[in-house]
């Protein structure tokens, strides 16, 4: 009787343990299953987007895009160290973008994630088709690092936004505030201008000489 009650409270306690364990910890073991079981990058990278959304640290509120953006990057960077995506393994993900679209915050959370696997990869080329998406992803290529994506279809706002070094190229529109404060690189997208498309190219090699506004600088440092 002892030894059943024993083994019934081992299960108890496990079970309790389990139900603290923090989403990232379960994440790591998933990671570490891999090798033993058959889990596809694909389903990793779907698993860590839809938890990491619903954690995301800092509210998004539209009008203070450039207050938020850096930090709620920095989660989603820190949070896909050890994800290791190939450029393959991304492009097959971009291909399920569509089945999140009615998520709250899609835009910006599909933007920061895909960045930070492509920044966290040690492939440097990527491909990401977004032609079918409905709603356009803002953020994409946020402090790209050396990194060459080129993307079909159009994206939403923010595009190459603090765009470090590397190569963005949009066939097809960008959003709003495009290439904001980039500070090296090449940017290159089409725009329409008296109803017709044309190609712009924004290129950095000494870095762009906007700066934050004050307020924004003091928020950044304070987080």
């Amino acid at each position: 009787m002892k030894k059943v009650n024993l083994e019934s409270r081992i299960i108890q306690n496990v079970n309790a343990t389990n139900q603290k364990i923090s989403f990232f910890n379960k994440f790591t073991v998933l990671l570490n299953l891999n090798s033993t079981k058959n889990i596809s990058k694909v389903e990793e990278m779907r698993v860590l987007f839809v938890n990491l959304c619903e954690n995301v640290p800092y509210k998004h509120f539209p009008n203070n895009d450039e207050m938020h953006c850096v930090p709620n990057y920095n989660y989603f960077l820190s949070s896909t160290k050890k994800l290791r995506a190939s450029s393959q393994d991304v492009s097959n993900f971009v291909s399920e973008l569509s089945n999140y679209q009615t998520m709250r915050g899609f835009s910006s959370y599909a933007g920061w994630f895909l960045t930070a696997v492509i920044n966290n990869s040690k492939d440097l080329n990527f491909s990401l088709d977004l032609y079918n998406n409905t709603k356009p992803i803002d953020f994409i290529g946020i402090r790209n690092q050396k990194k060459n994506i080129t993307i079909t279809g159009n994206t939403g706002r923010l595009t190459a936004f603090e765009q470090i070094s590397g190569t963005i190229i949009v066939y097809g529109t960008v959003g709003s505030n495009s290439g904001d404060y980039q500070k090296g690189g090449s940017f290159r997208y089409n725009k329409i201008e008296n109803n017709r498309e044309i190609q712009v190219t924004r290129s950095f090699d000494k870095g762009s000489k906007d700066k934050y506004p004050r307020h924004i600088e003091e928020y950044l440092r304070s987080v």
